[in-house]
């Protein structure tokens, strides 16, 4: 059993914090002068490696990026739109369409063999309307989230280029589906766009963060960088495991992670703000989470177990949680509670504030 020692409150937590005096209040005048001049006198920056935190330098297409938390809230990349979403215009060029290459695609008429294939794939191009990207001349690394095709398949895509005379945008990556006309999506990765609170951009090639502080937070807020790149509290294969009464919170993926063995179990714990799951059960028996407060910022629960060939139960359950404030990034395939396999339960969960 791991337990908070006499009622004591214990948190584990998956990040570095930022000192107070590592964040600079004296913007260099390059970077400044591309920020909102309005926003100017809020921004503050960090050296983040200086804090030993290297993801940044890594992050790209299919990759987490370290979370970012100012005063327990989560922050977001700069964008444009800061609310909502820009449309797609006309489509010049589709671009590749990866699904279309997979071996289960092949009994269909839309299989791309290899020899037909675009060697390298080729992004898309569409049109957009207005003349904000005219901001974005000295971009050097400008992407975009988007429901490209489907309303439940989101993918972050690289802008090569953008023809501000013909008002279209070139990425760089194929959609997997292929890019289609009227589809959601928004900007991201420019201190132009700097202009809210609660906003971050990441300048890679001087590794800085800059930061618009939430309002009211004080002089000396508690400002944390996910580090953590794995589960923060993990059972592999093992037994008869308790976790009770402890806080867990902040880390890069997910929270607690269970694979295989039997009989463990989560229980009164506060689960929050996980770059991952809350918890992520994968198979054993008779795994259990019960009474945790969960508030994670992407997933809640996710339980599998079971054999549905021969339809074995699982046995796990989730019972009596309170889940809220999940998916606020993720968009799609991050639920409160996720079930699979067979013989699994969740039962008298409070669910709330979902994205």
């Amino acid at each position: 059993v791991y337990a908070a020692f006499s009622n004591e409150t214990v948190v584990l937590t998956g990040s570095v914090t930022v000192p107070a005096g590592a964040l600079d209040r004296q913007i260099k005048p390059d970077m400044l002068t591309r920020i909102p001049e309005a926003a100017r006198r809020h921004v503050v920056s960090v050296d983040y490696r200086a804090l030993d935190v290297t993801a940044f330098d890594r992050d790209g297409r299919g990759a987490r990026p370290p979370d970012i938390y100012w005063g327990g809230r989560p922050m977001h990349p700069a964008r444009w739109p800061n609310e909502g979403y820009l449309k797609t215009g006309r489509i010049m060029r589709t671009g590749s369409v990866p699904r279309n290459w997979r071996p289960d695609m092949a009994h269909r008429k839309e299989y791309v063999p290899p020899e037909e294939r675009d060697d390298p794939p080729l992004g898309g191009i569409f049109e957009y309307e207005g003349d904000r990207p005219a901001r974005w001349s000295r971009a050097s690394d400008l992407r975009m989230k988007g429901f490209w095709k489907v309303d439940w398949y989101t993918e972050v895509l690289t802008v090569k280029s953008i023809d501000t005379e013909a008002r279209r945008i070139e990425t760089v990556e194929p959609h997997l589906y292929g890019i289609v006309a009227d589809r959601r999506y928004y900007v991201f990765g420019l201190p132009e766009e700097l202009d809210a609170p609660g906003e971050f951009y990441v300048d890679r090639d001087a590794g800085r963060l800059y930061l618009y502080p939430f309002p009211g937070e004080g002089a000396a807020p508690a400002v944390h960088i996910t580090r953590l790149e794995d589960a923060l509290f993990a059972v592999n294969q093992a037994s008869d495991i308790v976790l009770r009464g402890v806080e867990l919170a902040m880390s890069g993926r997910d929270l607690v992670r269970i694979s295989g063995g039997r009989d463990n179990l989560v229980a009164g714990c506060r689960l929050r703000l996980a770059g991952g799951r809350a918890v992520g059960i994968d198979g054993g028996f008779h795994h259990g989470v019960v009474s945790c407060d969960v508030d994670t910022v992407h997933g809640g629960i996710t339980i599998k177990g079971g054999d549905r060939k021969t339809l074995t139960p699982g046995r796990h359950y989730a019972r009596n949680n309170r889940i809220r404030n999940y998916s606020r990034y993720g968009a799609t395939y991050t639920p409160a509670i996720s079930l699979h396999g067979v013989g699994n339960l969740a039962a008298h969960n409070e669910v709330s504030e979902g994205n």
